[in-house]
């Protein structure tokens, strides 16, 4: 109950933020209820309960004189069920990464990707003594002081209690970066595309709301030009069917001359002809067709949003 209220406190904050730098849309409210504070509670409750209840569980059945062995001399074997599902993790969070994206369809191959990093934290979790205490080996190697010599054989001898002391702290800075680095590295990902993707040697823009129609021309009269390709940039609606219910999202479009492409743009075409674009025939890429759930010939409805 004491972090419900500086919880909501923080919420109204972030809304306040985001939606200051245009994160959220003006018009999206934040409904703040008791339902989740009592869901939390309660959860948090629960959990306290059954975790006290599984170690109370085994300290009861355990005599005196085995608990006091048990505390001076750490067991040196993980259990064979630890140690396989620890195996099991750690190649399918390597793998993850690559399978997922070719295997999900859309943007939830991206949200799949992020959260394999949980997955290599539980294996950690899991294997943390072994990871650990090899490492206190290897450090073990190179020549030190007294004090350098303690600290690694504590570690090594002690290694069920740094894995459990370490864990907590390898999941929370796992979380954070999966959160903040996700969007700095496909806004990174998607500007190298764009940038990898213009064949032209000169690009013309402009500062203001847009460039005059007839500089097109203009440009194509000038000696030495052999390809001009102008390019009108918009915002679409793509709606489609989930379920019971409609989706829709806003996202970026351009419209183009297919005939300059080849001598313009490296759209990277996977299927398709760009050849057949016109005013009713739109191109997407893999991320958005297979959000939308659609191929080549489908039909989805995409109206425009704005011009820039």
């Amino acid at each position: 109950m004491l972090g419900a209220v500086p919880g909501v406190l923080l919420a109204m904050l972030l809304h306040t933020v985001f939606t200051a730098g245009g994160a959220l849309p003006s018009g999206f409210s934040l409904v703040i209820t008791p339902l989740p504070v009592l869901a939390a509670l309660l959860i948090c409750i629960l959990a306290a309960r059954i975790g006290g209840w599984l170690a109370a569980w085994r300290a009861a059945k355990v005599s005196a004189v085995e608990a006091l062995g048990d505390v001076a001399v750490e067991p040196k074997k993980l259990g064979w069920v630890r140690l396989s599902l620890g195996a099991l993790l750690v190649p399918g969070g390597l793998t993850a990464p690559i399978v997922l994206p070719i295997a999900l369809p859309g943007e939830s191959d991206i949200d799949g990707a992020a959260s394999t990093a949980l997955v290599l934290v539980m294996a950690v979790g899991l294997l943390g003594p072994k990871l650990f205490g090899g490492v206190a080996t290897l450090l073990d190697r190179r020549p030190g002081d007294a004090n350098r010599f303690l600290a690694i054989s504590n570690s090594r001898a002690r290694s069920r209690r740094l894995s459990a002391a370490t864990t907590p702290l390898i999941m929370g800075v796992t979380m954070a970066s999966a959160q903040f680095f996700s969007g700095t590295t496909l806004a990174a990902a998607a500007h190298d595309q764009a940038a990898d993707g213009v064949q032209a040697d000169h690009v013309v823009t402009s500062d203001s709301a847009g460039i005059s129609p007839g500089l097109a021309d203009d440009l194509r009269r000038v000696p030495g030009v052999r390809t001009v390709s102008p390019v009108a940039r918009t915002s679409t609606i793509l709606t489609w069917p989930d379920g019971d219910s409609i989706q829709y999202r806003i996202t970026t479009a351009q419209g183009v001359d297919p005939a300059a492409l080849p001598d313009t743009m490296d759209l990277d075409r996977l299927r398709g002809d760009l050849r057949g674009l016109n005013g009713s025939t739109i191109a997407l890429s893999r991320l958005v067709a297979g959000t939308i759930g659609v191929d080549v010939g489908g039909r989805r409805y995409a109206p425009r949003r704005r011009n820039r």
